[in-house]
C-alpha cells in the first residue's frame, strides 16, 4: 500500500487499518508522529500543518484519532478541538494533545466527555504509544 505525500491524502485505505489524523504546524514533527504510527502500528495517517485542511478532510473522512499541537498560528489546537466536537460525527473521536507547553490545566478545564490525553514535546515513542493505545488500543 502507498501512501500519499501530499498533504492530508491517504490512498487505497483498506477498512480494516486505524486513520490518524495528525494536525502540528511543524513538519517534522508531523513527520515524526507519522513514522510512529505507521512504523509501528501499521495505521493510516492523514497529516496536516494548516488546520483550515484539516477540518476539510474531516468533512470526508471520520479517523480513528485526532493527535493535535496545542500551539499553532491561526487556529491553535484546542479551539480546533472546539470546532471538531462540535461535529455531531466528530464530537466523539478521540483526542491526543501533543505540546512543548508542560502544564496543559486547561485541558482539565474543556470538560468533555469523549476521551483525551496529554503528551509533552519531546516525547518519547513508548510514551506516546502508550497514550495512543490507551485512547483508541490497538
Amino acid at each position: 500500500m502507498e501512501r500519499s505525500t501530499q498533504e492530508g491524502t491517504v490512498a487505497d485505505r483498506p477498512q480494516v487499518r486505524k486513520l490518524v489524523l495528525v494536525l502540528d504546524d511543524d513538519p517534522s514533527i508531523a513527520g515524526s508522529i507519522s513514522d510512529i504510527v505507521t512504523g509501528e502500528l501499521n495505521w493510516d495517517v492523514a497529516v496536516f500543518t494548516e488546520p483550515h485542511a484539516a477540518l476539510s478532510f474531516l468533512r470526508q473522512h471520520l479517523p480513528d484519532l485526532l493527535v493535535l499541537d496545542v500551539l499553532m498560528p491561526a487556529i491553535d489546537g484546542l479551539q480546533f478541538y472546539d470546532r471538531v466536537r462540535a461535529g455531531s460525527d466528530t464530537g466523539a473521536i478521540p483526542v491526543l494533545f501533543v505540546s512543548a507547553v508542560r502544564d496543559m490545566s486547561s485541558l482539565e478545564e474543556l470538560g468533555v466527555p469523549n476521551k483525551i490525553a496529554f503528551v509533552s514535546k519531546p516525547f518519547d515513542v513508548d510514551t506516546f504509544l502508550s497514550a495512543v493505545e490507551t485512547l483508541v488500543g490497538k
